[in-house]
Parts: structure tokens; C-alpha cells; sequence
């Protein structure tokens, strides 16, 4: 289907925003968490997404929020 980036976005980032996420790069896509388009549910479970997603090679670009 030539598809080759999945640009994930919703609620809540520290689930399953995390979760789609990690999903598609491990399926081999370029993957792309727009944080200006997402929010999370508490501090510290986003901060260990952020830092889960990173590792996983997870593009984030914008700001973190915090609902």
C-alpha cells in the first residue's frame, strides 16, 4: 500500500497513544508521536512513555501535556 510512516496522535499518551506507537515501530514503520496532539494521563507515567518511546527509535516532535 506504499505506507512507510504512521504519525500517531489522541489520548492518552501514556497508554495508548505509548502503545500504537511502539506497535508500529516494531512492524518496521517510521514512526512519529505528535505531542501537540496528544495528552497524557499523569507526570510520571508520560515521562517513562517519552523515554520508552525514545528508546524504541519513536520520533517525538512538540510538547508533552499533561491533562
Amino acid at each position: 500500500h506504499g505506507v512507510d510512516t504512521v504519525d500517531v496522535v489522541g489520548l492518552a499518551t501514556d497508554h495508548c497513544v505509548r502503545a500504537t506507537a511502539l506497535d508500529a515501530a516494531k512492524e518496521g514503520f517510521r514512526t512519529r508521536v505528535l505531542l501537540d496532539l496528544t495528552a497524557g494521563v499523569a507526570r510520571g507515567t508520560t515521562d517513562r512513555a517519552l523515554t520508552e518511546l525514545r528508546e524504541a527509535g519513536v520520533e517525538l516532535s512538540g510538547k508533552p501535556v499533561v491533562a
